[in-house]
């Protein structure tokens, strides 16, 4: 059994989702960040692994009422955080994984192809349409390995591909995803339906209200 450790802020207006939230208000912003969580939790708890929630307040309210445990993603840039958290997963688990709780509407065949690679021993990622990466698994997380990487830029995935593989990793790349980032993410997300059932319908909802 592996682990997946699911990255998020609290669903807070104002602090979470502050770029849709400029567009659709910040309390709507944190409803659908609790929406988006509650999704991308239900998504993989349908799978036979560990699911933990990654977040920098552990004692927060994230609106999952004690469904999954919480661990501490620490300080440090998001690299740091991740591999503090990987390598937390790992002491206990053959291979975890990290993903981010705004990509709910994974398809199935992205699910399996990650879980069977990590399964078969492999390094995956996963790429995102904004140039990142939706999801990195990995059976051993050494120090420093995601350490100096550009985050938020249209270089993340293919800086850290470059990484995986200097440190000796052979990683493999997995099915796309996308985030929700934006407003303009919305229309999107609004057809996901059973894939994030939560966060769709308030998209739908604020899309029939505009």
């Amino acid at each position: 059994m592996g682990c997946v450790a699911v990255f998020a802020k609290p669903p807070v207006a104002g602090m979470s989702k502050t770029r849709l939230g400029r567009v659709v208000g910040h309390d709507v912003a944190a409803e659908m960040a609790r929406a988006l969580l509650a999704d991308s939790v239900d998504r993989w708890r349908t799978t036979e692994h560990r699911v933990v929630l990654a977040t920098p307040e552990p004692g927060a309210d994230h609106g999952l009422h004690g469904a999954i445990p919480a661990v501490d993603q620490g300080g440090g840039d998001l690299g740091a955080r991740i591999e503090r958290v990987l390598r937390l997963c790992l002491a206990a688990h053959p291979w975890a994984m990290a993903v981010g709780a705004d990509a709910p509407a994974v398809l199935d065949d992205a699910v399996d192809a990650t879980l069977s690679a990590l399964d078969a021993g492999h390094t995956v990622l996963g790429p995102s349409d904004d140039g990142g990466f939706w999801v990195i698994g990995l059976s051993r997380c050494e120090g420093g390995l995601l350490d100096g990487l550009p985050w938020s830029a249209p270089t993340t995935f293919a800086r850290t591909w470059e990484r995986l593989v200097a440190r000796g990793h052979d990683p493999l790349a997995v099915p796309g995803a996308w985030d929700v980032d934006r407003a303009d993410d919305l229309p999107r997300l609004a057809e996901a339906g059973r894939l994030a059932p939560r966060s769709a319908a308030l998209a739908r909802a604020w899309l029939e209200r505009r």
